[in-house]
């Protein structure tokens, strides 16, 4: 008897479907140059990573002029939780869920030191909101983290609710939606959302990080694309657009 393998274990990481690996293809063909520069090729490349951010701004209802590409979920969180804590001068704390992810805790270390007010959570693995609120309510609270879901557990967050209470006192909300966007739709953003297009069928080495027009971020060159040396990848860009794309299609097949 013939066995099959099937994978399950997508929890991070979706196989490429067909579409998706064309889409790299084509990628390679047409944006292989560096986006940064004014050639004809370069310029090729620049409205592929100009159209891709598009049809993702589009796919989670922001604005393209706000969405921008790390080259990793770590690497999004290491850009943004420092820049959004000095943004706050006189702050020094931050308020995270217990069950925040590694990268985020990094980044919030890294800015803050040990000025950190962790929030628990029930069995289940839901946050209290009742001690968020009274931690973001405190003095010198610089930012907020939540992770709207969680991969290993299963669980998400209210995450309106939270939100609520970080505007409420003032304070600016950082979201891992890494987990959830593509799958789900969160029903409030904070101040900067990071996505990770290889959870939602995209592929690995790329992140996109939604921002509102107030918050403060380190893209690597002035103009705010995130450009690194070697350019961002648009085959990576062009393929994790298509993918949210098609991952949309296929939950509105669904119902």
């Amino acid at each position: 008897m013939q066995r099959s393998r099937v994978y399950l274990d997508s929890g991070g990481s979706q196989p490429l479907t067909q579409r998706v690996r064309d889409a790299i293809s084509a990628g390679v063909a047409d944006g292989w140059a560096d986006p940064a520069r004014l050639s004809t090729e370069a310029r090729r490349a620049r409205a592929l990573l100009d159209a891709s951010r598009e049809a993702i701004a589009d796919a989670v209802g922001a604005r393209p002029e706000f969405v921008h590409f790390a080259a990793s979920p770590h690497d999004a969180f290491g850009r943004v939780v420092p820049a959004m804590v000095a943004s706050r001068r006189g702050s020094d704390r931050v308020v995270a869920g217990a069950t925040e992810r590694d990268a985020v805790m990094s980044a919030v270390h890294y800015a803050v030191g040990d000025a950190v007010d962790v929030v628990p959570v029930d069995r289940l693995g839901h946050l209290d909101l009742e001690t968020f609120r009274a931690a973001v309510s405190g003095i010198g609270v610089a930012l907020a983290c939540v992770q709207h879901a969680n991969q290993e557990l299963g669980t998400v967050q209210r995450l309106e609710s939270f939100a609520e209470a970080a505007a409420a006192a003032g304070v600016p909300l950082l979201v891992d939606a890494t987990a959830s966007v593509g799958h789900i739709d969160p029903p409030a953003w904070g101040e900067a959302t990071v996505l990770h297009p290889a959870d939602w069928g995209g592929p690995a080495g790329l992140a996109v990080i939604v921002t509102t027009p107030q918050t403060r971020w380190l893209p690597t060159w002035p103009d705010g694309d995130g450009f690194a040396p070697g350019g961002v990848s648009v085959p990576l860009a062009l393929a994790s657009a298509v993918a949210l794309q098609e991952r949309g299609e296929h939950r509105a097949a669904e119902g």
